[in-house]
């Protein structure tokens, strides 16, 4: 009896066939052949180049012993100990000369869905939210220049947090005998578009509302 196979199935069985006997061949070369050892050959070189771990270490050892070490120690010490006690100031905050007030809706919308690892839909895009409806915003928060003696004497008698834009935390918290921060990097100042001090940040219901002072 004689099977008859559909047309692509006799090309794939000779595909396979044909794939055996060049495979088997080549194996067949190849068993034929003696590998060898022929040895190192031309002229070959030892590796000169220094360790970059080495290098370091050399270079730090000498530094120790001519005192630059020591040196760049105490650079690097004082640097800290200059930022810790005057932080770079907030560009452009001048000292203000009119009252200015407004408000910062702090409501967060969700632009998409937020899912979970099946697919289902914990967060649905446009949801909003706004922290003030369920924490509070506490103390105030003010912001003044530790360089002037007047903002320094308008602080005193604030109730608040008291942060710096400008001049020595250590200094401004023995001058008010209270706890001074500083608003490192402006960020405070950019989230809500301060541009002179002292400014307030305050709860306004479900708002916060800022008001720079002019004293």
């Amino acid at each position: 009896m004689i099977m008859r196979l559909p047309g692509f199935a006799f090309v794939s069985v000779t595909v396979i066939f044909m794939t055996q006997v060049i495979a088997s061949s080549v194996t067949e070369k190849a068993a034929s052949y003696d590998i060898e050892d022929f040895g190192t050959h031309g002229h070959l070189f030892d590796i000169k180049e220094v360790s970059l771990l080495t290098e370091v270490m050399d270079k730090l050892q000498e530094a120790e012993k001519n005192g630059k070490l020591k040196e760049l120690n105490e650079q690097f010490i004082a640097k800290v100990r200059e930022k810790v006690l005057r932080p770079v100031a907030v560009a452009g905050i001048k000292n203000a000369d009119k009252k200015r007030s407004w408000t910062y809706d702090p409501t967060y919308t969700q632009l998409e869905d937020v899912r979970d690892d099946k697919g289902r839909v914990l967060i649905a895009a446009g949801t909003t939210i706004n922290p003030l409806d369920k924490l509070k915003w506490g103390k105030k928060v003010i912001l003044i220049d530790g360089d002037s003696n007047g903002q320094i004497s308008w602080a005193k008698s604030q109730d608040g947090i008291i942060t710096l834009v400008r001049g020595a935390p250590l200094i401004a918290a023995k001058e008010l005998n209270r706890r001074v921060y500083f608003d490192q990097g402006g960020y405070l100042c950019k989230k809500f578009r301060i541009e002179a001090v002292p400014a307030i940040i305050e709860q306004d219901g479900h708002l916060l509302r800022i008001t720079e002072e002019a004293i």
